[in-house]
């Protein structure tokens, strides 16, 4: 029985649960039915190294994280394949992500894209997002979103019920047809129009709707979502013409689909396949008109739902999505696989928690903390880790360097110790750093950690292993345009800024491939 290791970001509940039931609950619940063993854990799972190194395949979702790289290439070494997933467009996340989401950061995209070319395969839902990393790994798979669809078709309530439900990311979507929403609802009193989600959201929007013409409900668990749907005629989806949304996925007419619910559609990339199947809009008055028909027309809003349906059955039923994703995964399995290895299962939570916690104190609250966690489980790395990067952060370097001397840490986090004992060393052993340097595998890290060679030999050399580096591209861009500006490889090197920091490269700089995707 194969495994598959699940690596997870830790903050998906809220308006990120649909991430988890997406890209997690249903990714297990699809490939347990085809015979593999399906387990999701994070990176302060006591037990990760060991349980990263032991499954067949790794999942990692979109994580930027340090420890992420050694993790691939010891899997790599032991021939162990490695699925990076990107979920979303995050070079356009400025429209409703908060000002200090790490992904504004293009040292946190460097990351990612880093991440996801020393990958096996880099998986995405969406064929946007496929396109948009068409670059970074010779082997992108693309999944069809997965929606559960029940057995019959739930029954509808009386009336005109139609509705819209989701995450506060579309707010701006929901704006351009507000107004047209209201004035229909204005003009015919038996129209329920059906919110769940953000109150601040709708209070901006559709505030001007009677109340008695109202059902209203705050996000909450997928479960309550999908009998939400449940109980709409018409489904609404509007989606302007923005980088993020043009790397969206269709699970939203899946979902509408799946429950025989009429979908009203904005015509684009992410919808345009569907016009057979729902009604799709462009401008405010079309969306009127087809409000209108659609209201005139009951039988012809069953008829869509009923047609819509089929087309779900068809096409996104479990046991497609499941031969889909079985597919990839086995295809990616060596010929000869390693010695399997015994799954050592999750360390206690609990441990994760307090770490995680540590992380976010002062450097003698931390070492205090991350002391008291390694006394209790002194195999706990990330807690050793967090040892001696506290010992550095407070000065202590030669206590830092001996601590890391004592240890004998799995190639999950070896990298991450030398490479401190290394910044430890320049402080106080400088004509040690360099043989320190020596004990790092990533050839990434050793070359960014080479004090000896020029600006340009630097960038060159960290550009090699790592293409997507943010400072190596931008210094390497300048010195070429200054001395060679008809060099043909800048046009590459400024393709590849396109993917870390698309605010920097100019209009004319950006291939004509990508304009849908980038922030103006």
């Amino acid at each position: 029985m194969p495994r598959l290791l699940i690596l997870q970001p830790p903050d998906l509940g809220g308006e990120n649960h649909g991430i988890r039931v997406q890209h997690v609950t249903s990714l297990a619940a699809l490939l347990c039915g085809r015979g593999w063993s399906v387990a999701a854990t994070d990176l302060l799972d006591p037990a990760l190294a060991a349980r990263a190194l032991a499954a067949d395949v790794v999942l990692v979702q979109m994580l930027p994280d340090a420890p992420v790289e050694g993790l691939v290439r010891a899997r790599a070494a032991r021939g162990r394949p490695t699925v990076f997933e990107i979920v979303d467009n995050f070079l356009d996340i400025t429209s409703w992500a908060k000002d200090a989401h790490p992904l504004r950061s293009p040292l946190a995209r460097q990351s990612l894209l880093h991440h996801a070319a020393l990958c096996d395969a880099l998986q995405v839902y969406a064929p946007g997002l496929a396109d948009l990393f068409a670059s970074v790994n010779p082997r992108v798979v693309r999944f069809d979103p997965y929606v559960p669809i029940p057995p019959r078709l739930p029954e509808k309530p009386d009336g005109f019920v139609l509705g819209w439900g989701g995450t506060g990311s579309h707010s701006a979507d929901l704006a351009a047809v507000a107004p047209t929403l209201v004035a229909f609802c204005s003009r015919h009193p038996d129209v329920t129009f059906a919110f769940k989600g953000d109150r601040a959201v709708f209070a901006a929007h559709f505030q001007a709707i009677p109340e008695e013409q109202l059902a209203l409900s705050d996000f909450g668990p997928h479960e309550d979502y999908l009998r939400f749907v449940d109980g709409l005629h018409v489904g609404l989806a509007p989606l302007r013409p923005t980088p993020f949304n043009a790397t969206r996925t269709d699970t939203r007419f899946g979902t509408y689909a799946a429950r025989g619910v009429a979908a009203v559609l904005e015509d684009g990339p992410v919808y345009g396949a569907h016009r057979e199947r729902a009604r799709l809009f462009r401008t405010a008055a079309e969306l009127e008109a087809i409000l209108e028909q659609m209201h005139s027309d009951r039988d012809g809003v069953v008829a869509l739902g009923t047609r819509a349906r089929a087309w779900a059955e068809a096409t996104r039923g479990a046991d497609a999505l499941a031969a889909q994703r079985d597919r990839a995964y086995r295809s990616l399995l060596p010929a000869r696989p390693a010695p399997a290895e015994a799954d050592p299962g999750p360390g206690p939570e609990a441990l994760a928690e307090r770490l995680a916690s540590a992380t976010k104190l002062g450097p003698s609250e931390a070492l205090q903390a991350s002391e008291e966690l390694v006394a209790e489980r002194p195999d706990y790395e990330q807690a050793r880790l967090l040892v001696a990067q506290s010992l550095h952060r407070l000065g202590r370097d030669e206590e830092a360097i001996s601590y890391v001397e004592r240890l004998a840490p799995s190639p999950v986090f070896s990298d991450l110790f030398a490479e401190l004992q290394v910044s430890c060393a320049r402080r106080v052993r400088p004509d040690a750093a360099d043989s320190l340097r020596a004990h790092i595998a990533s050839p990434f890290r050793r070359a960014r950690l080479d004090s000896n060679a020029s600006v340009l030999e630097r960038s060159r050399a960290i550009l090699e292993h790592q293409p997507y580096d943010h400072f190596a591209l931008w210094s390497t861009i300048k010195l070429l345009s200054r001395d060679d500006a008809g060099s043909p490889e800048l046009d590459g090197l400024f393709e590849r800024a396109c993917l870390v920091s698309p605010e920097d490269v100019p209009p004319e700089r950006r291939p004509a491939r990508l304009a849908r995707f980038l922030p103006a």
